[in-house]
């Protein structure tokens, strides 16, 4: 009579199969948790930058509509304040309904728009150097004459809601409008010498340019502004 041997059924992995199993598990899950992560900070990235451009749009449509309706007395001044980097003040004069705000929208002080410094107590190398401030001198006083005057960003009640002020060194407040720039230039157009300069002429100008470098970015946005 011939007799089958008897097989051995497997009932279990050996040690070394599920040493191989669990270590390909964790590779995948690593691999995974790294393609996630990398996503959701792509799209925190994304979301940023499309937050930074709607602050540059809505900033640009309302300086469109200030050079479209210009007073004829108006006029335009701009200071150079330092030259490396670049830094200039753009001052109007004229303008009472111009960049209306606060508790008093209308107002006969002149308007500054510059690049400004953050005070040094905020700095860091992982932070933004520079903001785009809107200053006007009616806007935000200290109430009593001998407080000490401000050095740092302050949160003050402007129109029933909480707005940031930036001092700076001359005891001036500013308004920060684009909180993350890395540079900002200003150049008017001589119809008659047909070229762009850094410097206002006597005369009003047709054309006004402004390009800007946002933070973290190299491609400047330029922008041409038509004066009525």
């Amino acid at each position: 009579m011939f007799i089958v041997p008897n097989r051995r059924r497997r009932g279990a992995f050996t040690l070394l199969e599920v040493v191989l199993g669990v270590t390909v598990m964790a590779f995948l899950a690593g691999t995974m948790f790294s393609i996630v992560q990398g996503s959701l900070r792509a799209a925190s990235e994304i979301e940023v930058i499309q937050r930074d451009n709607r602050r540059i749009e809505r900033f640009v449509e309302v300086l469109r509509k200030v050079f479209n309706t210009l007073p004829p007395a108006a006029r335009m001044e701009l200071q150079l304040i330092e030259t490396n980097p670049l830094l200039q003040e753009f001052q109007l004069f004229g303008a009472p309904e111009a960049f209306a705000w606060g508790a008093e929208p209308v107002s006969r002080h002149p308007i500054t728009l510059s690049l400004r410094r953050y005070p040094e107590a905020i700095t860091s190398p992982d932070l933004p150097e520079y903001f785009v401030g809107l200053h006007r001198p009616d806007f935000f006083q200290q109430e009593a004459a001998g407080e000490v005057p401000l050095t740092n960003p302050t949160v003050i009640m402007l129109g029933g809601r909480s707005t940031s002020v930036v001092p700076d060194e001359k005891g001036r407040y500013w308004l920060p409008i684009l909180p993350s720039m890395k540079s900002m230039t200003w150049r008017f157009y001589d119809a008659g010498k047909k070229r762009w300069f850094d410097r206002m002429g006597t005369s009003r100008p047709p054309l006004v340019e402004l390009t800007m470098v946002p933070y973290e970015r190299n491609v400047p946005i330029r922008v041409v502004f038509v004066v009525r």
